[in-house]
């Protein structure tokens, strides 16, 4: 990146495999996880799953292109299991804007969806 713009790509992303390990603050594993990252052109698509012990899962999918700077062009987040409050599945697209969260909650099930706003690649759900 290049310090005048943060979001600026100097040279080009490209093939990733990462074994991950999350730790407590005392050190004991908490979750195993994998990163994954490939490239097609200017395109870049990153997986960061985590497999916790007590059989919690985070899974997230990020797409961003590199023409230049980086940009988000969507996001997809799942978390469920004892680990997180409650189940969550958020799905991002830049393009379009739309913001979907699904989520379980004492209700039951519920959806919310709404519109990103702020600079190209940045987002602040609302709705």
């Amino acid at each position: 990146m290049h310090p005048q713009n943060p979001s600026s790509c100097d040279t080009l992303e490209g093939l990733v495999h990462g074994f991950l390990s999350l730790r407590s603050p005392e050190g004991s594993l908490l979750a195993d996880g994998d990163l994954i990252q490939t490239a097609d052109g200017d395109r870049v698509t990153s997986r960061l799953v985590f497999h916790f012990k007590d059989g919690s899962l985070q899974d997230e999918t990020f797409v961003f292109s590199q023409r230049g700077h980086f940009q988000l062009i969507s996001d997809h987040l799942v978390q469920k299991g004892p680990a997180f409050e409650r189940p969550l599945d958020m799905m991002i697209d830049v393009a379009s804007g739309h913001v979907t969260v699904r989520h379980k909650n004492d209700d039951g099930e519920g959806e919310s969806r709404g519109r990103a706003h702020g600079p190209p690649g940045r987002t602040s759900p609302t709705g």
